[in-house]
């Protein structure tokens, strides 16, 4: 499988066994990994937990973060880099570009509204060619 795909899968089981551990200690249970046996489930987790722990070192992430803390998505574009970095001063001016760019509504120009009824017809009209025909058809053999 795929790099991505493999980090899906550990991020995935992270957050399942976070949500067990809680689920436990909202039960009134102790969650204790040294009781488990030691199984191929328990051996992929902890090398799950240990590849954690070592991508967010490499990413100057902080070791104890939860998943609560991280992003959903991509950071906002105005955020400086998670490691502390600024960014370039090429790609803050992108971003301003894209950010004024996108602000901007474009309206209707000049010969829009014909070009729409035109498409339109070209669209629906085969669908409406074939439906009257259906309905022709019904009407001659069924009176």
């Amino acid at each position: 499988m795929g790099k991505r795909l493999d980090r899906a899968f550990e991020v995935m089981k992270e957050r399942n066994r976070l949500f067990l551990e809680e689920a436990a200690k909202k039960d009134g249970k102790t969650p204790d990994s040294a009781d488990l046996p030691e199984s191929p489930e328990n051996e992929e987790q902890r090398r799950a937990e240990e590849k954690l722990r070592a991508y967010r070192e490499a990413n100057g992430l902080p070791a104890d973060l939860s998943d609560a803390d991280l992003p959903d998505g991509p950071a906002d574009l105005s955020d400086k880099h998670l490691s502390g970095e600024p960014l370039s001063d090429e790609r803050e001016e992108g971003e301003r570009k894209a950010k004024e760019f996108h602000k901007e509504e474009v309206g209707l120009e000049k010969g829009d509204i014909p070009a729409l009824i035109l498409s339109a017809m070209l669209v629906f009209g085969p669908i409406f060619l074939i439906l009257g025909g259906i309905l022709v058809l019904a009407w001659i053999f069924l009176h």
